[in-house]
């Protein structure tokens, strides 16, 4: 018997119990004394699996949010001349919102067209990180003085600028300063030793 190693399904596209036709032969010296029929067969066309290439997801400045930007996206195993188009490749979400390094970011991508339905598509696996939001200092003064021995200085007026609206970034140890000398002067650099505290203090620098 010839031709018994292949056959054809009934329709490209996937699906269960698929007819598979076939065209087997007989040859030998006596097969002109035999007829054959061809078997009924059926088999299944599971989806193909895409994976994404390529993607990156960008680090970032901490902003409050889990949001996170991702670039460079490709389908990697598409059939060739098959209408499939990966979608919302653009964005993801960091598993937290706080600072860190190699923080996983999922994301939700998807495939449309024509022939998106004979496939599956597997997410890819990202990290990025998060990093501390430099907070400034503004509207501070330190206070002229009388010459009393000492460096200590006085400084009035000051506020965080740059915090995320609802987080709890307070500044500390904004009243008092050092001069850079004790004796007398004008324009004398006035040093200071500002802190935060707050449940989000260990988002910013």
């Amino acid at each position: 018997m010839a031709d018994a190693a292949t056959g054809t399904f009934a329709q490209a596209t996937i699906g269960t119990g698929i007819s598979v036709g076939t065209t087997m032969t007989i040859g030998g010296t006596d097969a002109v004394n035999y007829t054959l029929t061809q078997p009924t067969l059926a088999a299944d066309i599971t989806a193909r699996e895409l994976t994404v290439a390529n993607a990156v997801a960008a680090n970032k400045v901490y902003d409050g949010n889990t949001d996170a930007t991702i670039s460079g996206s490709t389908l990697s195993g598409v059939v060739s001349g098959d209408d499939v188009i990966l979608g919302d490749a653009a964005t993801g979400t960091f598993a937290q919102a706080t600072i860190g390094t190699g923080i996983s970011v999922g994301t939700a991508m998807t495939i449309s067209g024509t022939d998106a339905a004979n496939y599956t598509l597997t997410q890819p696996t990202l990290a990025s990180d998060i990093t501390a939001k430099e907070l400034t200092v503004t509207n501070a003064v330190a206070a002229n003085k009388v010459y009393d021995g000492n460096t200590d200085a006085t400084i009035s007026g000051s506020t965080l600028s740059g915090v995320v609206s609802g987080d709890d970034a307070t500044l500390g140890d904004a009243a008092t300063g050092t001069f850079a000398q004790a004796t007398i002067g004008t324009s004398i650099s006035v040093g200071t030793a500002r802190t935060l505290s707050g449940t989000d203090a260990g988002n910013y620098s």
